[in-house]
């Protein structure tokens, strides 16, 4: 059965698919699986292979690239259900434990010129305020240093990438969030320091 007839199923269910972080090659799933047959399980961690599969073992493969966790969810429930045991609790819980495959950066550049970049992992709903407040990034940042998101752009002859300038004091000291962006894979936060006096 194909991944997108299992999440028709799903939908048909009732089953909720609202989630926004989409897995992909190489992240990590915890899977655990009870109520199989003969007092089998399927539990632990489980690499997203390149061809976007995971391996549940005796049981085979399934799946998952491009899905959220909830459609995964149901997708091994479904995929697992004739090999569970009559009267017995069948229970799927799916999570991430490494988001490797989506990422965002943090760009700092210096008064004096240098400049480090750091990368980030997206989990989905990772804002910028939840970027720069990793690391303590914040902590060294005054009012007039000067952070922009950059938005790469699909390529393309002439197409340049997309700024948003970040009030982050704004967000920071006044609860405002229209700056507070969703980051995306592919964004760097840019950073620029003023001289300080």
């Amino acid at each position: 059965m194909s991944l997108a007839a299992l999440i028709a199923v799903a939908a048909l269910m009732g089953a909720n698919l609202q989630s926004s972080y989409l897995v992909e090659a190489p992240d990590i799933l915890r899977i655990d699986v009870t109520g199989l047959e003969d007092g089998q399980s399927v539990r632990g961690l489980h690499l997203v292979r390149p061809d976007g599969t995971v391996n549940l073992g005796a049981y085979g493969e399934v799946l998952v690239s491009g899905s959220t966790i909830s459609s995964i969810n149901v997708a091994i429930g479904v995929y697992l259900k004739p090999f569970v045991t009559t009267g017995k609790a069948f229970q799927v819980k799916v999570g991430v434990y490494a988001y490797n495959s989506q990422a965002c950066y943090v760009e700092r550049r210096e008064p004096n010129g240098s400049t480090s970049v750091f990368r980030f992992p997206l989990t989905g709903d990772t804002c910028v305020l939840d970027v720069l407040n990793r690391d303590n990034q914040l902590k060294s940042l005054s009012k007039d240093d000067r952070i922009t998101l950059v938005r790469p752009r699909k390529s393309g002859a002439g197409v340049s990438d997309i700024t948003f300038d970040i009030d982050w004091l704004g967000i920071t000291r006044n609860g405002e969030t229209r700056t507070n962006y969703r980051m995306q894979p592919g964004d760097r936060l840019v950073l620029k320091e003023r001289t300080r006096k």
